[in-house]
């Protein structure tokens, strides 16, 4: 199943990342905590920016680690850029 159809039912975030990416490891254990947390409630769709230059051109994304909320097919919502702790991350996915 695509993006595209994922989001059809459930948000799906996309996680523009990389190894190399200090904050992006920092952020990875609670995107993966509240993810469980959530029983399936969004999509966690992992971006490597090195290995996915396109997509992440055609998300402009500019600042890693970067959050984009994908429902019915388009970018919906705000994005999150960086990583400024557990709680405002939380508080982010609480508006999915």
């Amino acid at each position: 199943m695509s993006r595209s159809e994922w989001s059809r039912t459930k948000p799906v975030v996309l996680d523009f990342s990389a190894e190399w990416c200090y904050w992006c490891q920092k952020e990875k254990p609670y995107l993966q905590r509240y993810n469980t947390a959530d029983n399936g409630a969004w999509v966690w769709a992992r971006v490597d920016v090195d290995e996915n230059p396109d997509l992440t051109q055609q998300y402009q994304v500019d600042g890693i680690p970067a959050l984009v909320d994908i429902k019915n097919g388009t970018e919906a919502g705000s994005r999150m850029v960086g990583f400024d702790g557990p709680s405002s991350l939380r508080d982010w996915l609480n508006r999915l």
